[in-house]
Formats: structure tokens, C-alpha cells, sequence
């Protein structure tokens, strides 16, 4: 046989477990030399985890679990401060969530082929192919511990494993450090086990208890160390939360959704008769997680609702690939081959969007933080008289794209207290917003509290013009004020 003829077809080769991890490999890598190439500034899930990954803490902002941070401490003290390890870390998550969702859908639906399908499916998604580069570090943690949770779980299902058990017990407790969002997605698979008999026979619950023991030692050092660790206000009920999060779970299947329905246009008229358990199982999840999701935001309207969808409909590709004709893409060739072609098309185009959205919106931009000439900014600074010591921001954006440019100073933004962001140093205290030349009054009066310091005692005031990282020469006015040695030496708290 010849070398040609014994080559197999990149069909084929999708059919294989290392084809369809390289995908999820070469995916992320293609989204981080991208995110390198667009900006030199971080965004502000980059700038958040830039400015309280500057020290090892128990917890940072009330309210907010901390592994991301955690992460991102160790990805920046190994690269002495580099934004491109948190642009790594990020993709990183991302591969770790795809090849998660890969082995999970290969547990499901007993078919390597389909199962990097419905691999392909997540990635061709606005919640996976948009969001998770462009939110909250958080969130895209979030979703890379739901994915795998969704594989430890049916891992454990199907093979009933002490070690399986472990493991989910393991993601459980690293996922609550994530996020609570993440708790929606056990509860909900949860409820769905109770209700499929055939599933709920699997279940060893003497395993379970380890299991248990093993996520409950991950979080209580959380919690013990930190008593507003868990911060939440309950509000009245509020609907246009609840549109928000309608539309968000209405955008977040979006495209993949609508292309798989109209090359598997049978999927939506009928069910397979047998109506097998894990089917019935998705179903049930996703129902479930939906009641829990409007529940949470009904309760607490400020929640994220682009991240409570992903929970919630996470589990969509293996329930449709369930329901598609066939039990494997040997049996629907050509629908598959056409499904594949187009989601990768989808995620060229998402690609492509990126470089369209960051290039036209410099022209329109109200914070422009990726525009910011950073550089130009610390200059000035410097020459006003600030040499070392802290940096008040008023915001996180602006304190992580600091700390970038001022890379051996302490740099502190109001969302937390001062300690949280690493022991004082001594030296000047230069204070930084952006926008008109009048101090905000939450960065005033953080300033004040925090430091004790007076306002009227500054040494230097200013402003400093610059063109954006643009070419249409947009100017964005920065303002500072610079307190004498030692204003902000001693934090409160």
C-alpha cells in the first residue's frame, strides 16, 4: 500500500482521542497569540488578577472565592509579573475546560467521533468561544471546573470507581473555590439522578462520603480564614434580572445551536423511543439548574447572569447529540461531516470578529482601558516626583495596568482593603483616575479611611493628555495626585 493510500482523512483522525485533544490544544493557543497581538494592556479580568495576585492571601474581595487569584499569584511570581502568563493561564483554562467536556461527552455518548462533535459544539458557542476570553478570570475557572465536573461525574456513574469518586469530591471543592455559581451545576445533576432510576442505581454512596470528606478539607480553610468569604445581600425580586438572565442563556448556545437544528432537523420533531437514561439525565439537569438559576437571581439580582448560563446549559450538546439519528457518526455521515465544518467556521469568524470589535471601538470607547498608552502615563508620573511607594487607582482596571508599568510598587484599588493586596511599603503615594480632573468620592474617601491621609497636603496635582493606542489619535486625559513620603505607609485595613 502506498503512503498516500494508507493516509488517513482528517475525518478519520477525528475519531481519535489525540485529534480531538490537539484541537482543544491548538484552539487555545490560536485565542492566546491572538489576545497577545491585540492589545499590550490587560482587560479588566487580566488588570483584576495583575493587582491582587501581587501577594498570597486567604481571600481578597468579600464575597469572591479565591482560587483564580491563587492561580494567578503563581503564574505571575514565576513570570516575574508578565501579563502574557495571565494571557496563558486564561487559555489554559480553556483547553483544560474542552478536553473535560471531550472525555465527558466521550462517557455519554459512547463515541469518540461524536463526542469531539459535541466538543466542537461548546467551542462554537458565545458562552466558550467569547465570553471565557473576555470576562472575569473567575468566570472562565467556573466554567472549566463545570466541564469537568460534568466528566468526573459520569466517569463515576459509569465506572463506579472509589478513585472516581475522589476525584469529583476533589473538582467539587476546587469548583466552590471558583465560583458558588459552580454549586448550580451539582445541585442540579443531583436532582436529575433522583429522577432516573437507571443512573441512580450506579450510585455507591459509600464512596460518596470520602468523597465528601475530601471537598469539605479544600474549602473550610477558605472559610475559617475568611469570615466574609461568603458576602451576599438578598434583594426584592427583580425581573429584569431574570430578563437578563433569559437572554443570556437565549445568547449563549448561539451559533451552534441554530446550526445543529437545521442539519438535524428531525432533532426537535422527534425522540428516540427508547428514551435512554442519560437523555432524560440532561434533560432533568437542565431543567433543574434553570429553576435554581432564576431562584439565585430573583434573590440576588446583582449576579453575573452571562455566567449562571453556563451552568445551566452546559449539558445542551450532549442531550441534543443524544437525540440526533444515529447512535454514532458512522451511521449520519454526512450531517456530522457538515455540522463539523460548520462550527469550525464559526470559530474562524469569532476570531476574526475580535480583531473587527477591538479596532472599531477605540473610535466609541468610554473607558478605553486596552487603548491606554500606559506607558506614556508612568512618565509622566515619574517626572511629577513619584519614585516609589503605593499607588491608589480608582479602580481595578487602572490598578492591574498600573502595576504594569510600575512593576516594584504596591498598587491598591478601592474593590477590597488595603492588606489584601500585600504588606505596605514605604515611599510617595500617588493617587490615579481617569476621566475630569475631580477625585472621585468613593476614591476620596478610601484614600482617607484607609490611609488617614489628607488630601489637602499633596505635594503635586495634575493631569496628563494622551493619544490612545489607536490611529484615529483619540486623546484620554488621566489625572493624579502625589501625597509626601509616608501619607500612605500605615493602611487601617
Amino acid at each position: 500500500m502506498s503512503g498516500a493510500g494508507a493516509r488517513r482523512s482528517y475525518w478519520e483522525q477525528l475519531g481519535e482521542t489525540q485529534t480531538a485533544v490537539s484541537l482543544a490544544i491548538l484552539y487555545a493557543a490560536v485565542m492566546f497569540l491572538l489576545r497577545f497581538a491585540l492589545s499590550p494592556n490587560l482587560d479588566l479580568g487580566e488588570a483584576e488578577q495583575m493587582v491582587f495576585g501581587q501577594s498570597l492571601q486567604w481571600g481578597y474581595r468579600p464575597g469572591v472565592p479565591p482560587l483564580a487569584t491563587w492561580l494567578s499569584w503563581a503564574a505571575l511570581s514565576v513570570s516575574h509579573g508578565s501579563r502574557l502568563s495571565l494571557f496563558l493561564l486564561r487559555e489554559v483554562f480553556v483547553a483544560v475546560g474542552l478536553i473535560a467536556f471531550f472525555f465527558a461527552a466521550r462517557n455519554v455518548l459512547g463515541d469518540t467521533r461524536r463526542a469531539a462533535l459535541a466538543m466542537l459544539f461548546l467551542a462554537a458557542t458565545w458562552g466558550m468561544g467569547w465570553l471565557v476570553h473576555l470576562g472575569s478570570f473567575e468566570t472562565t475557572l467556573m466554567e472549566t471546573l463545570c466541564c469537568a465536573y460534568l466528566w468526573a461525574d459520569t466517569r463515576a456513574l459509569t465506572r463506579q470507581g472509589a478513585l472516581d469518586y475522589l476525584v469529583l469530591g476533589f473538582i467539587t471543592g476546587l469548583g466552590v473555590l471558583a465560583s458558588y455559581i459552580f454549586l448550580v451545576l451539582p445541585f442540579a445533576m443531583a436532582v436529575a439522578l433522583a429522577l432516573v432510576p437507571e443512573l441512580r442505581r450506579r450510585l455507591r454512596l459509600i464512596p460518596l462520603i470520602p468523597a465528601a470528606i475530601v471537598a469539605l478539607f479544600l474549602v473550610a480553610p477558605y472559610f475559617a480564614f475568611m469570615p466574609d468569604g461568603v458576602r451576599a445581600t438578598a434583594r426584592a425580586p427583580s425581573l429584569l434580572a431574570l430578563r437578563d438572565l433569559v437572554l443570556a442563556l437565549v445568547a449563549f448556545a448561539l451559533p451552534a445551536a441554530v446550526i445543529f437544528l437545521a442539519l438535524y432537523p428531525r432533532v426537535s420533531a422527534s425522540v428516540p423511543a427508547e428514551r435512554p437514561p442519560w437523555l432524560r439525565f440532561f434533560r432533568y439537569t437542565m431543567a433543574a439548574a434553570l429553576i435554581i438559576a432564576a431562584a439565585v437571581v430573583l434573590l440576588f439580582p446583582s449576579l453575573d447572569a452571562k455566567a449562571l448560563a453556563f451552568p445551566v446549559l452546559l449539558p445542551l450538546p450532549l442531550y441534543l447529540f443524544l437525540r440526533a439519528p444515529g447512535t454514532s457518526a458512522e451511521e449520519n455521515p454526512r450531517a456530522d461531516k457538515r455540522f463539523a465544518l460548520a462550527v469550525l467556521g464559526c470559530v474562524v469568524i469569532a476570531i476574526a470578529a475580535r480583531v473587527v470589535v477591538y479596532e472599531t471601538q477605540a473610535t466609541h470607547c468610554r473607558r478605553c482601558r486596552e487603548y491606554w498608552p500606559m506607558p506614556r502615563y508612568a512618565d509622566t508620573f515619574r517626572q511629577a516626583g513619584f519614585y516609589d511607594g503605593t499607588i491608589v487607582a480608582a479602580n481595578a482596571g487602572l490598578a492591574g495596568n498600573l502595576k504594569l508599568v510600575f512593576p516594584t510598587e504596591r498598587v491598591v484599588a478601592p474593590q477590597a482593603p488595603a492588606l489584601r493586596f500585600g504588606p505596605p511599603v514605604s515611599g510617595e503615594c500617588l493617587i490615579v483616575w481617569p476621566g475630569d480632573g475631580n477625585i472621585p468620592p468613593r476614591l476620596r474617601a478610601y484614600v482617607e479611611n484607609t490611609y488617614g491621609a489628607k488630601l489637602q497636603d499633596r505635594a503635586m496635582q495634575g493631569d496628563v493628555e494622551a493619544k490612545l493606542l489607536t490611529r484615529n489619535g483619540r486623546l484620554f486625559r488621566m489625572n493624579f495626585l502625589i501625597l509626601a513620603q509616608g501619607a500612605c505607609d500605615r493602611p487601617r485595613g
